[in-house]
């Protein structure tokens, strides 16, 4: 979006955000890819997310897809093998089977965890998953000490490394593409991971999955764990960055990874086990402070965003960044009474209408004055008095401390009707 324009931090009526983000000292830092597809983790996320409902529907499943093929997105993926031999996986089974049917610009992609390799038998699970229509089948691998004591503790590095490049051999034979994902690689060994990298690059992976597993990196943790993976590879394979979220900077270090040469899933509202990055404030942060042209349709975010919301009935906190219910409402008086009059909202750095928001023309105690009353009730073309103005703003305020829960606001048609009533 920002990328050729001669302020590219600055579009009138759109967007101002700091010209700091664009000095050529901070942007000689960066690395991004010369393309930067987005990857949309929702689908697969909203099946591990605990307590998430049971089953999802197809229909469902189709709903959100169909929003992310119409916004832009290149990639979105599920794992047919969670919860295997169970309800839920049959319906997760199902939604991609329909997914695949669906007639969709992006690619399905797949990732199949180590249950799929262990017990001897990865060619049949990679036949079955391949019919199911994906596109790729990555394999989960392990990226740590730590995790092969915990989940393979049986198995001797030489064995997973030799395993893992037999079935990525396997899934390139048939035709479909096949990475390597490293679970909990954030706390891996380095020299290690690079290693393993290349022995698979060996084998025919054609991408690089980094998992923080546990949100244990920082956004320069991040920078310096895939700066020095993309050094070491034996080829410019493309490195998929999997970020979650345990101390809020899941969508700082995918934009970290980003920056430095990867490309990172997210999920919308940052659905999924514990927390994971957000794909809409992933996006909105590429486009106006990276200037990186991501090619979705940023109007229909909040769209998508509340219907998530809506088929997971898991609600979105309401000043939640780009997409929340209460982010753009009036804080001060004067904010008010201009958007009375058609101003603009300028309490962000964007226009809401970027994301398919307006500001919200509510009342709230912190802006209830005289004059915000006496501006309403112009903008009504009211004729009224001071005892009139006084009459409402108390009527105003008692509505407001009768209301016992979050947010406390009164709508602009719930003002107009006192207005009307007291000077009308």
């Amino acid at each position: 979006m920002t990328g050729q324009q001669s302020e590219p931090w600055h579009s009138p009526g759109k967007y101002n955000v700091s010209p700091y983000n664009y000095s050529e000292e901070v942007r000689s830092e960066y690395a991004f890819p010369d393309k930067l597809p987005i990857l949309d983790a929702t689908l697969r996320k909203m099946d591990n997310t605990p307590g998430s409902l049971i089953p999802y529907s197809v229909e469902d499943k189709l709903e959100i897809a169909t929003i992310l093929d119409d916004i832009g997105i290149a990639e979105v993926g599920f794992n047919p093998m969670h919860f295997y031999g169970t309800p839920r996986n049959l319906a997760i089974v199902d939604g991609l089977r329909a997914v695949a049917r669906g007639g969709f610009k992006f690619k399905i992609t797949t990732i199949v965890n180590w249950d799929s390799w262990t017990g001897g038998d990865f060619e049949a699970h990679a036949d079955r998953i391949i019919d199911m229509g994906a596109d790729t089948v990555d394999v989960e691998a392990l990226g740590s000490e730590a995790f092969r004591a915990m989940y393979l503790r049986d198995w001797s590095w030489d064995r997973i490394r030799d395993e893992l490049a037999r079935d990525i051999a396997y899934v390139r034979s048939r035709g479909k593409g096949s990475g390597i994902v490293l679970g909990d690689a954030s706390r891996g060994d380095l020299d290690q991971l690079i290693e393993l990298t290349n022995f698979w690059i060996d084998a025919g992976a054609d991408r690089l999955f980094i998992a923080d597993s546990f949100g244990s990196l920082s956004p320069q943790g991040t920078t310096y764990l895939i700066s020095k993976i993309r050094r070491g590879m034996k080829a410019p394979i493309p490195i998929v960055y999997h970020a979650h979220d345990d101390l809020g900077l899941g969508t700082a270090n995918a934009l970290a990874a980003a920056a430095a040469g990867a490309w990172s899933e997210a999920s919308i509202n940052g659905i999924g086990e514990r927390a994971f990055a957000k794909l809409e404030e992933y996006i909105m942060a590429l486009e106006l402070l990276y200037g990186v042209d991501t090619g979705i349709k940023l109007e229909r975010l909040t769209e998508v965003s509340r219907t998530v919301e809506r088929i997971t009935g898991i609600r979105n906190q309401p000043h939640k960044a780009v997409v929340g219910e209460t982010m753009y409402v009036p804080l001060f008086e004067q904010e008010y009474i201009d958007l009375l009059h058609a101003g603009p909202y300028v309490s962000t750095c964007f226009d809401p209408a970027m994301v398919g928001q307006k500001p919200a023309l509510v009342f709230w105690e912190g802006m209830l004055s005289d004059s915000t009353v006496r501006a309403k009730m112009d903008q009504m073309e009211l004729e009224y008095n001071d005892a009139q103005v006084g009459q409402t703003v108390e009527t105003i305020r008692t509505r407001l401390h009768g209301i016992r829960e979050f947010p406390a606001f009164l709508s602009d048609s719930d003002v107009s009707d006192i207005c009307r009533g007291i000077a009308g």
